[in-house]
């Protein structure tokens, strides 16, 4: 190939390059142009979305704080946004124009909102927590905690007092054990004192033959002769009153009884109150020469290991004619006695309770009544009988339940022998069976 034309085919190579190489820079340059027109656009986007996000955390922050009346967080928070906008050059004027604006009203909101608080506040309201309070309403809270206050004050007095009743009531059981205990080793005393007191009673028979007894039927004859003699106008020489003791006085003289005296009488103080009572014999004749001015007209024996409670004795103002048949033997007219006198008289009133579960053995009863020869105008003379009965027929006797022949067959009565004026040494009851007409 001749010269020219490879100079020429160079020539166009060198064309062809330059053309290449032309396009490839105009085509580097537009990419580049491209990319960075890309980036801005894509880093004013980030900025519009940070403002947008910082925008809207902002209201929300200052619109929280105005609502937990906070006014000067909110209203920096707003003024740090406007600061945030202002200073953005990734935004439009006509964007960043909308931003404040929005600021603005939201800035109105919380002023408004500041004022109404500032007015509240200056009208009464008080800021309690986060909460705005009325007047009215601390009036109903203040009286609400009033409430609860006082609910709980009684409350706490209601616990205390509880507290302060089951102490007591501790306490109060703790006193009864104590008395309870107190009481059982004292009952446990007295019945052993009083078991000791019954062991060292005498026999029955050997308390009715104590010169007690013929001194009092003794007496007993002075007592009539001298009631007598007042009746008819003289002038006695002894004293009545020396010689008896009433009802009333003996019911006295037992319930004033205290541990210097016996302790079957303390023991058994119901129960005699009680016979005292229900018999109703008004008049009970004193030996005044061994009684003391307390002197009480019942004592206790025993029959084998049981107590006998002797009530007497019992003065009577009958006065048998020793002249009539029916009456001329000292059982005819203890009979007679008992029948007329004794058991009638057992059955006048009903029973007490106490009675009729006493826990005696048996109940003597002593009486002394009078004789006479009507026909020779004779010499009184006494005489006196004990009726012993088991304190169970006592009490069935007195409801009615027994026949007085059951009871006498049941029962023993002593007649007292000898004259009393006469010899007191021979002066004894003996056991007698009587025979009721």
């Amino acid at each position: 190939m001749s010269t020219p034309s490879r100079t020429r085919r160079s020539e166009g190579n060198w064309v062809v390059l330059l053309i290449i190489r032309m396009v490839g820079v105009a085509s580097i340059v537009i990419v580049v142009v491209l990319y960075q027109a890309s980036s801005r656009r894509r880093a004013a986007k980030s900025e519009r979305l940070r403002l947008t996000t910082t925008f809207e955390e902002a209201v929300a922050s200052a619109q929280s704080s105005a609502g937990a009346f906070a006014f000067q967080a909110g209203t920096a928070a707003l003024t740090d946004a406007e600061n945030t906008v202002r200073a953005s050059v990734q935004v439009h004027d006509y964007e960043r124009q909308r931003l404040l604006e929005q600021l603005r009203v939201v800035r109105n909101e919380i002023n408004g909102l500041e004022n109404g608080f500032r007015q509240k506040l200056d009208s009464g309201w008080t800021l309690i927590g986060e909460s705005l309070v009325s007047p009215e309403d601390q009036q109903k809270a203040l009286a609400e905690e009033r409430r609860r206050q006082e609910e709980a004050r009684e409350r706490a007095l209601a616990e205390a007092r509880a507290q302060d009743e089951a102490a007591a009531r501790d306490h109060a059981r703790s006193e009864e054990r104590e008395l309870a205990e107190r009481q059982r080793r004292e009952s446990e005393q007295s019945r052993a004192r009083l078991g000791e007191a019954i062991r060292n009673l005498p026999p029955l028979h050997t308390l009715l033959d104590e010169k007690v007894y013929s001194n009092q039927q003794v007496a007993w004859q002075i007592w009539v002769v001298t009631m007598k003699t007042i009746s008819l106008g003289g002038k006695p020489s002894e004293d009545p009153e020396r010689f008896q003791v009433d009802r009333s006085t003996v019911i006295d003289r037992v319930r004033s009884a205290d541990t210097t005296m016996s302790p079957l009488l303390l023991a058994y103080r119901d129960e005699m109150l009680d016979i005292v009572e229900w018999l109703n014999w008004p008049t009970y004749v004193v030996d005044h020469q061994s009684a003391s001015a307390n002197y009480v007209p019942i004592t206790f024996a025993r029959i084998q290991d049981k107590l006998v409670m002797i009530v007497g004795t019992i003065a009577s103002e009958t006065v048998f004619n020793s002249v009539n048949v029916a009456m001329n033997t000292p059982k005819k007219r203890a009979a007679a006695f008992v029948q007329r006198t004794v058991l009638p008289n057992l059955v006048k009133r009903p029973i007490t309770e106490r009675l009729r579960t006493a826990k005696l053995g048996y109940l003597g009863l002593v009486f002394v009544y009078g004789n006479r020869n009507f026909v020779q105008d004779g010499v009184l003379a006494s005489e006196s009988l004990c009726l012993v009965m088991s304190a169970q027929d006592f009490a069935t006797f007195a409801q009615r339940k027994l026949s007085q022949e059951a009871l006498l067959r049941n029962s023993s009565v002593f007649l007292a022998v000898g004259d009393p004026f006469k010899s007191v040494d021979e002066y004894k009851f003996i056991k007698v069976e009587l025979t009721l007409e």
